[in-house]
């Protein structure tokens, strides 16, 4: 799984030139294991904006999750993302729901 978030991170910063203070990390919850990504981009309004990738490989498929939030007001929705990506379930194999 390390290498699997080695990757993320690399393509991550490939896709997002602008894009600063990369981390990335493995955690655990009830799909299994995941990776988180944080970093900082210039947003829409002039101002920094703070990103957080959930990155779920589930068996052949990558699902991912983007969390965007203001850079100054990030500590008021990290419980949101965090909530959002608990609460994260895949597609049953051949499933359309």
């Amino acid at each position: 799984m390390a290498g699997a978030s080695d990757r993320e991170l690399k393509e991550l910063q490939a896709r997002e030139l602008s894009g600063k203070g990369f981390t990335g990390a493995v955690a655990k919850g009830p799909p299994g294991q995941f990776i988180v990504t944080r970093y900082t981009r210039p947003g829409l309004s002039g101002t920094d904006d703070h990103v957080v990738q959930y990155s779920f490989p589930i068996t052949t498929t990558m699902y991912r999750l983007i969390c965007i939030a203001p850079a100054a007001e990030v500590e008021k929705y990290k419980p949101l993302f965090a909530h959002v990506a608990a609460s994260f379930t895949p597609l049953r194999p051949g499933g359309t729901q």
